[in-house]
């Protein structure tokens, strides 16, 4: 997983042009019952996520999920240099949907297509659904 998020952290990294640094990372083994009690207590700070879903499949399958924090994407927008002040509320919210689909793409198919690499296989992914 390493290898796959410093993959996927350095390509977000070249297309905004600037410096990442990754935390060390923490694996818990849960059982799938466990996941949501799980996932609450680490979100539960922030009363507003966007949720971006990867599906991908080959000899290994499964769905990915980013959850991004509220204002996210207008802070990503920021990073791109885009001018969002000039903008109405209807197309700021476009593109911040549009800014964090894109960023979601480039982190989860990094990740998951580094770790694929090293399992010798390939992946294919589906479209990515975006919900608040």
């Amino acid at each position: 997983m390493n290898i796959a998020f410093g993959k996927a952290a350095a390509d977000l990294a070249e297309v905004i042009n600037i410096f990442v640094v990754l935390s060390i990372p923490d694996i818990q083994i849960l059982k799938a019952q466990d996941l949501p009690n799980y996932l609450q207590k680490q979100v539960g700070a922030h009363d507003h996520l966007t949720i971006i879903e990867q599906n991908f499949w080959g000899d290994f399958k499964g769905s990915a999920f980013l959850a991004f924090q509220a204002n996210a994407g207008r802070e990503l927008i920021s990073l791109f240099g885009d001018d969002s002040e000039s903008l109405g509320s209807e197309s700021i919210d476009g593109l911040e949907k549009e800014t964090l689909m894109e960023v979601g793409n480039i982190l989860i198919g990094a990740c998951v297509g580094k770790l694929s690499e090293l399992l010798g296989d390939s992946v294919t992914y589906s479209p990515p659904p975006c919900g608040h």
